[in-house]
């Protein structure tokens, strides 16, 4: 659901309770468009997170981590000047709206007493963090708006604040059962849900809704007459719910994903769903996990892109060289011709434009005839053929080089693209991003963003059922890692045959691999290849010594000799069988 003004009510409520007379110790803006206060209360110590997101505004405490740039915003800088070491004296939504403001005494820097504002706005693309005055004059904003921006009301230092436009519409927290009525009739004949959102401040499209099925009415039809009484009792309800502050906070999951949240259990969704303890922890819980994986939705389209991009113009490229290949090689009968033309040079005229030779490289030596350049001598004809033919052999040759560095850069890129696929954290894409910047694919971070990337991950740990460690690398840096710096020459190496996915490595300790390790072995390789939903995949395996790198190759590709093939199908069942490990015991590559 959207942080509507009914959540905004139950957050500040809870607000109130933990950081109220809580003192501001420092501020910090991870991103462009968040803030988060560290505030001690005396019993705790809590930070306030703030967002003018446009897909994911939002206020509420957090435990998230609050690194800043080394040099913060200007926004930053003034809020830190104004407000650290001042006290949170009230927490104020204005009516229902989803506009949270905090009053915050200061101290200037003569030791004179002030009050400060900040007013959050949470709406969407118009979310903004705004630092007032105690007249109200705006300081600054983390968003300014101008008049070509809108035409309401604008947000820039100097001016006085002027609060988002009015809808006109009823309380839930202080309104009657008379005035309910009265609202709600004047809706007659408009869908109950959209009559509910529209007659109540701060009830979004989920709660609206809820309100309908909890008095029995079908939200997606029109409002009668008939069912008014029911509503305004449902909503009473719902505000003595608010006044109680008997909140029920619940995520709800899809998939396994985060896919709503709601301060009340809902009655009309029949989804998975998993309490929580608080509003600021459903709030903190929810938007750190949708970020999270919205975050990695991103990144993964973003490297995608990249790869088919590179892909595509790979595949374009070795087309046209294997077609150049075709032509040059078509070229081989000019040496034939500079041959022929030589060998009959007593016979041939000066100025000749066709030479009639016999071909004694066929049977029966039939006659042919070769065109010849008129301008030119019989013998700097035949010297024509030959330097043609030499142009089109050093061609080939060349070509034949380029088109085995193209087969591999294509093999290298689909190689790519499931280890993209197959990418559920943004440390391995942080992994992916840094291989396609060493390889020139994509231009390096800048040195701020380069401090943020999380600590790679080290290779995947499995056990076998007897007691071998297996490694698995996610990426192909720590395939190239497992493979050329980890093994051991009596290790034994395994890999997908003639299909991308990761090197796998049994750490053999010097003992010898049993049947039951290398065939759990030879799942996790089909498993972690292209050849996952595959039954009867081949799985290649030899002895660490006899891998090894080609000089200039890319990124985990190996040559491997004294192989032998087991044939293995990474059913779920299967799977499931083998024991993973949280910690590999090895350093991630970086």
């Amino acid at each position: 659901m959207p942080f509507d003004g009914f959540t905004m009510r139950c957050l500040a409520l809870e607000l109130e309770k933990k950081i109220l007379n809580g003192r501001i110790e420092k501020i910090y803006q991870p991103r462009q468009d968040t803030l988060i206060f560290h505030i001690n209360t005396g019993s705790s110590r809590e930070k306030l997170l703030i967002s003018a997101n446009p897909s994911n505004p939002r206020i509420h405490l957090t435990a998230e981590s609050d690194s800043s740039a080394q040099h913060p915003p200007m926004f930053c800088m003034l809020l830190r000047k104004r407000l650290n070491g001042g006290t949170i004296l009230s927490i104020r939504q204005h009516g229902m709206d989803r506009v949270l403001e905090l009053a915050v005494k200061t101290t200037d820097q003569l030791g004179e007493p002030g009050l400060m504002r900040i007013v959050c706005e949470v709406m969407g693309r118009q979310s903004n963090i705004i630092l007032l005055e105690q007249d109200g004059r705006i300081t600054d904003s983390i968003k300014r708006v101008t008049g070509e921006m809108s035409s309401y009301r604008h947000i820039f230092p100097g001016i006085q604040y002027k609060s988002p436009p009015s809808q006109s519409k009823l309380d839930i927290s202080c309104a009657g059962a008379a005035d309910l009525e009265r609202a709600f009739l004047q809706h007659l004949g408009t869908k109950a849900a959209k009559a509910v959102s529209g007659t109540l401040e701060g009830m979004g499209s989920t709660l609206s809704r809820e309100l309908c099925t909890r008095c029995g009415i079908d939200p997606d039809l029109p409002l009668e007459e008939a069912s008014v009484e029911a509503l305004c009792t449902a909503a009473l309800d719902l505000a003595a719910l608010l006044k109680k502050e008997d909140f029920s906070p619940v995520i709800y999951y899809s998939g396994g994903k985060v896919h709503d949240f709601s301060p009340i259990l809902l009655t009309h969704i029949s989804l998975p769903y998993e309490r929580q303890h608080s509003i600021n922890a459903m709030l903190d819980s929810f938007f750190r996990q949708k970020t999270g994986t919205e975050a990695v939705s991103r990144e993964r389209d973003y490297l995608l892109g990249v790869v088919n991009s590179f892909l595509e113009k790979s595949r374009k490229k070795l087309v046209g060289r294997l077609q150049d290949l075709k032509d040059a090689e078509d070229k081989s009968h000019f040496r034939l011709y500079g041959e022929l033309v030589t060998a009959n040079l007593y016979r041939l005229k000066e100025k000749s434009s066709i030479a009639a030779v016999e071909d004694y490289t066929r049977p029966g030596s039939p006659v042919i005839e070769i065109k010849l350049d008129p301008t030119l001598t019989p013998l700097q004809n035949a010297n024509r053929f030959f330097d043609e033919y030499n142009r089109a052999k050093r061609a080939a040759k060349n070509l034949e080089k380029l088109i085995h560095e193209n087969r591999e850069e294509v093999e290298y890129l689909e190689g790519l693209i499931f280890t993209i696929e197959n990418c559920e954290t943004l440390q391995d894409l942080g992994e992916i991003r840094q291989e396609l910047e060493k390889g020139g694919y994509i231009k390096p971070l800048k040195a701020a963003a380069k401090e943020k990337r999380p600590t790679p991950a080290g290779p995947l740990a499995y056990m076998s059922r007897d007691g071998f460690t297996i490694l698995v690398g996610r990426n192909n840096n720590q395939n190239d890692y497992l493979t050329l710096k980890l093994a051991r020459k009596d290790d034994l190496w395994l890999h997908a045959k003639d299909i991308p996915g990761s090197h796998v490595l049994v750490r053999s300790g010097g003992k010898e691999i049993p049947d039951t390790t290398l065939y759990q072995a030879a799942l996790l390789a089909a498993f972690h290849s292209k050849a996952r939903q595959s039954s009867n995949v081949p799985v290649d395996y030899t002895p660490a010594k006899y891998v090894s790198k080609p000089s200039g190759a890319k990124p985990g590709y190996v040559i491997y000799k004294n192989q032998k093939t087991i044939f293995v199908t990474p059913a779920r069942e299967e799977m499931e069988r083998i024991k993973q490990i949280k910690d590999s015991g090895t350093t991630a590559p970086r």
